[in-house]
């Protein structure tokens, strides 16, 4: 279950921050024994643009939820009205939204400047967690100032 969660974690968080990757998807898990679930009742706030990702990974969803007991709320906007939505809710300061999708060449450096990105660079450090597992294109369209958001 901690392998599945690995695997299309990372790549959900990776393609909601780079909205031009593309990447393979695993094959689905079965879903984890009962009591196996340490995600089990967690909710995740996805917001991303009508894009081909999101048809991609939208069947995924169901198969990632029963392998891991995550709850994933997909939220998807056309390009504009999302950075729209993303400026408006982190503007306000009350967001609830855990992973998001922008276009790193339009909206990094704003979102970056602003403290509206979560520093990965701490999980670079984790000895259960492979940076390398990400292309090395999209983590340099993700690096702002040296940090990983």
């Amino acid at each position: 279950m901690k392998h599945m969660l690995r695997m299309l974690l990372p790549l959900m968080l990776l393609a909601a921050l780079v909205a031009g990757c593309t990447a393979p998807v695993a094959a689905p898990a079965a879903p984890a024994a009962e009591g196996d679930m340490p995600y089990a009742g967690v909710t995740l706030r996805l917001v991303g643009a009508n894009h081909p990702w999101q048809v991609a990974i939208t069947p995924l969803l169901a198969d990632f939820e029963a392998a891991t007991g995550i709850k994933v709320n997909f939220e998807a906007y056309g390009e504009d009205q999302l950075n729209q939505k993303l400026t408006t809710e982190f503007t306000a300061g009350g967001s609830d939204i855990d992973v998001f999708m922008q276009r790193p060449l339009q909206e990094a450096r704003v979102m970056q400047m602003n403290n509206w990105y979560e520093d990965l660079t701490n999980c670079v450090a984790d000895p259960d967690y492979d940076f390398a597992d990400f292309a090395d294109g999209a983590v340099g369209t993700t690096m702002v100032n040296g940090r990983a958001g």
